[in-house]
């Protein structure tokens, strides 16, 4: 696989991004879902979900349907983090409950739906979270090694975290 990261097109998104009022980490995880979405190999018909987490506790997580290949800040959803977190504590949660509270959890009521991984994604404490549901993906991850195979900086410049 060939490093695509290249830091003059990283500036761009972050200067489109502050023209558009957008946060920079925001731009950041725009970028990245960029460079990860253009590989076929790895994302399929775009699958795959991409988030940021703010500190002013807002989780940016890309639209349900939404392409990681060609997203930009607008196809991120903004979500009360505090509010998302606290649905860890229930006991159960249906499949409608869930949706019903992750549309509540918009701080744009009439922004799209927020993927129907956002619970995964505000679960775990990583600031950016990536991922794919391509079967080359899943082949390095489900080694024994998964780890070490993946912390490898052949995709990206920065390390990829567990």
């Amino acid at each position: 696989m060939k490093n695509k990261y290249s830091k003059e097109a990283e500036k761009k998104i972050i200067n489109r991004a502050k023209k558009e009022k957008a946060p920079k980490d925001l731009a950041l995880c725009v970028y990245i879902s960029n460079l990860l979405g253009v590989i076929p190999r790895l994302v399929l018909h775009g699958g795959g979900n991409s988030s940021v987490k703010l500190s002013d506790n807002t989780l940016y997580i890309k639209a349900s349907g939404s392409n990681l290949g060609t997203i930009e800040a607008s196809g991120f959803i903004a979500l009360d983090l505090a509010y998302l977190i606290k649905l860890r504590s229930l006991d159960s949660l249906s499949d409608r409950q869930m949706m019903k509270s992750l549309r509540s959890a918009r701080l744009d009521p009439d922004a799209l739906d927020p993927s129907v991984e956002t619970l995964f994604h505000a679960f775990l404490d990583h600031k950016f979270i990536v991922h794919t549901h391509a079967n080359a993906v899943l082949a390095l991850t489900n080694q024994s090694d998964g780890e070490k195979r993946c912390k490898h900086d052949s995709i990206f410049p920065r390390r990829i975290s567990f």
